[in-house]
């Protein structure tokens, strides 16, 4: 907690993130390459703040529209990239959304078909009972809460939950989102 509130190591992230991406190319993840390129520097911190630091993950997008938000100094990161828009500030606010929000996917189709198999078998369960001509019906229901649950651009908006991204901004096309914490996967 003292190095992630420190202006210098803010600095270091700054550098370091202009570094990787000068010294990589192409698109997906270069956490190999980041490593190779910041592990003198990391020790350095280390002498600097006396707390080890690794860097473990590195991704590059590379695309029209990349927008990147950091919530609760820096507790978690957003990155998207996307299509059909290049509004700064609902790009923003889309990465905040997913700050708030972790959706899951994008949208129904990339969900697995095992997945929504499987949600399909718990709401079934619970519709036991009820007329099998109200079952397809209550099950399609369910899965569009579901979905709504699930999937960033159904969502129920962060700023007005009346509305979902989808109806918001029809244009726009999230083609993929990061959402790290730190700490995850430790």
């Amino acid at each position: 907690d003292f190095v992630a509130k420190n202006e210098k190591f803010y600095d270091y992230v700054k550098e370091a993130a202009a570094r990787v991406l000068a010294g990589t190319s192409g698109e997906g993840d270069v956490t190999a390459k980041a490593q190779e390129i910041e592990n003198e520097k990391l020790g350095e911190l280390f002498v600097k703040f006396g707390e080890k630091m690794v860097l473990r993950r590195a991704l590059r997008f590379e695309a029209p529209a990349v927008a990147t938000y950091m919530h609760g100094e820096g507790r978690i990161g957003i990155m998207i990239e996307a299509e059909g828009s290049d509004d700064a500030a609902l790009l923003k606010d889309v990465c905040m959304h997913i700050a708030a929000f972790s959706p899951e996917y994008i949208v129904p189709e990339d969900i697995p078909a095992d997945r929504i198999n499987k949600e399909k078998e718990i709401a079934a369960a619970q519709l036991q009972g009820k007329p099998a001509n109200m079952i397809e019906k209550i099950l399609g229901g369910k899965l569009n809460k579901w979905y709504s649950e699930v999937c960033l651009m159904r969502q129920p908006w962060i700023h007005d939950d009346k509305t979902c991204l989808a109806k918001l901004a029809p244009k726009l096309v999230v083609k993929k989102f990061v959402r790290w914490t730190v700490g995850q996967d430790l």
